[in-house]
């Protein structure tokens, strides 16, 4: 079966719609460093900064999926005009 134009086009707002749905959850990817200064009498990383790396990676993560699936759906809706 082939993909039909009002299919891709309506794949690609349904991607969008996700995609902005994690930007809007996560925030835009910011350049921080993930690094933190808590650190105990013996030199290691405490369990919060630990937690705070684990949620800042997160975070990125959700970010980038987000601004993945808003390229990935406006690439499908302009490559609809073709279909």
């Amino acid at each position: 079966m082939p993909w039909r134009a009002d299919a891709v086009n309506s794949l690609g707002l349904l991607l969008d719609i996700a995609g902005v749905v994690l930007l809007f959850i996560f925030g835009l990817p910011a350049k921080v460093s993930a690094e933190t200064h808590e650190v105990d009498f013996w030199g290691s990383q405490t369990p919060r900064a630990q937690e705070e790396i684990q949620k800042y990676k997160r975070y990125k993560a959700g970010a980038y999926c987000g601004l993945a699936l808003l390229i990935i759906g406006f690439s499908l809706q302009l490559l609809s005009n073709w279909l």
